[in-house]
This record gives structure tokens, C-alpha cells and sequence, in this order.
């Protein structure tokens, strides 16, 4: 029922985005839910940002702020996001689109060069706005 609870959430809360921060599988390696537990929010309501493995947003805003950054590395979805939040849009999140992320790092070495590859986001393009959330845990 993912597409009719999207479809829900958009029309409940008039936002230009919507999502929810990926679960961690029921087989997670010790350090994914020790990771979800430190950014994950439990309650509905606007973000700033949602991580792209679990993000919808409207073909209106997409066309608005013209999409992806394909120039990016890494980080294009905190990109859009802050380009979606600057153009008046909200974005909503809604524990009602629940979906797991099953590609995770298994081990402290994989988990660390995923950090890294990130990271490359923050300084292509993240910086240049504004450092949020995310990026600073990516730092950290």
C-alpha cells in the first residue's frame, strides 16, 4: 500500500516532498541500527531533509528546481532538498511510507568508506548552502 499512503501523505499535507528515513533490516549488522538511532526522528511531520533511498517528490517541484544535480558526486539529495525547501516547498515525513534499506555497509571498514564517499557530497556541493544535519554526522 506504499503508492496509496504517498498518495495520502501528499494530499493531507500539501507538501512538495515527502518520505521517511529508511529501517534497518531485521538481519542488520550492530552498527546500522546503532547509526538509524542517531538521526532517525519518530514523529511525522516537515524536515529539512530526507535521504533519497525513500524520497518522492511532486513532478511540479521537480520541474521547479530542476531536479538532480547530476554534477554532484555524492550529497544530491540534501542538494535538492535544500533547493525544495528554497522555493517555498515543504517537505513532509511520514513513518507511514516505511521501506528498509537492504544495501547497507556489514562491517566497520565498508561502513567507514560509505562515510567517506559521502562526505565527497559535502564538499562538491552541500557547503555551498548551508552544512545540515546529516552533513555534520557524515563529518563527525
Amino acid at each position: 500500500d506504499y503508492f496509496t499512503a504517498l498518495a495520502d501523505v501528499f494530499r493531507a499535507s500539501g507538501a512538495g516532498a515527502a518520505g521517511c528515513e529508511v529501517d534497518v533490516p531485521t538481519d542488520a549488522h550492530w552498527s546500522e541500527p546503532v547509526w538509524h538511532r542517531l538521526h532517525v526522528i519518530r514523529d511525522d511531520g516537515p524536515r529539512h531533509y530526507i535521504n533519497s533511498a525513500n524520497f518522492a517528490v511532486r513532478r511540479d517541484v521537480f520541474d521547479a528546481v530542476h531536479g538532480f544535480d547530476e554534477a554532484l558526486v555524492t550529497g544530491e539529495d540534501t542538494d535538492i532538498c535544500t533547493r525544495i525547501r528554497s522555493a517555498g516547498f515543504t517537505i513532509f515525513e511520514s513513518h507511514r511510507l516505511r521501506a528498509v534499506h537492504l544495501d547497507n555497509p556489514k562491517s566497520l571498514g565498508a561502513f567507514y568508506r560509505k562515510e567517506v564517499w559521502r562526505g565527497l557530497g559535502a564538499f562538491s556541493g552541500t557547503l555551498r548552502t548551508h552544512a545540515n544535519k546529516a552533513t555534520m554526522m557524515v563529518f563527525a
